[in-house]
Formats: C-alpha cells, structure tokens, sequence
C-alpha cells in the first residue's frame, strides 16, 4: 500500500502485523509536546491529542496496550480500515510535521 510506504518515511519501526491496525514509533513527528501538559496522562495521549486535534485523524497510545518499561515508548497504534484517500490525507499531514 503506497499510504503506508509513505508512512514510513515519517514512523521509525511500523509493524504491520496481517490485522487492519498498525503499530509505529512517532518519534521523528514534529509535534509540540508542551501543547498538552497534563501530567496525568501519558506522553502517547497527549500525542494522540495532538493527531486529533491538529492533523485530524486518531490513534490509541503504544501505552494502553503494554505495561512498565514499554509503556513509556512513543508507539501509537493505527487502525487503517480506512478508505484510501483518508489513509493518503493523513500520511501527507504526518510527512509535513517531520522532524
């Protein structure tokens, strides 16, 4: 699927795993982190905040599905059962906050 060859020029280390969702490492985003500083909530939701509300798309944090020292990385799961233009859009969005 080009949407997600292109994905990968932004993600470190997506993982499609023969499901319709997706995990990658965002830490090459350009996003601001400071934008969102609960400190009650993980670096992953406020990340998850940021697509949300600033790019217009969503992802759950790589934190709610592992615990202790995984659950602090910068993994973010997408679900891409999507229709293709919408998958495109949000990859062209994602390329253009690369760090």
């Amino acid at each position: 699927m080009d949407a997600l060859d292109e994905a990968k020029a932004v993600f470190t280390d997506l993982k499609p795993d023969g499901a319709d969702y997706v995990m990658a490492d965002y830490i090459r985003i350009n996003w601001n982190g400071q934008k969102y500083p609960d400190p009650a909530r993980s670096r992953g939701r406020h990340f998850a905040e940021f697509l949300a509300r600033e790019v217009g798309g969503g992802g759950v944090p790589g934190s709610s599905f592992y615990t202790g020292i995984n659950s602090q990385g910068s993994y973010i799961r997408f679900n891409f059962a999507k229709k293709i233009i919408t998958i495109k859009e949000a990859c062209d969005k994602l390329v253009n906050n690369r760090g």
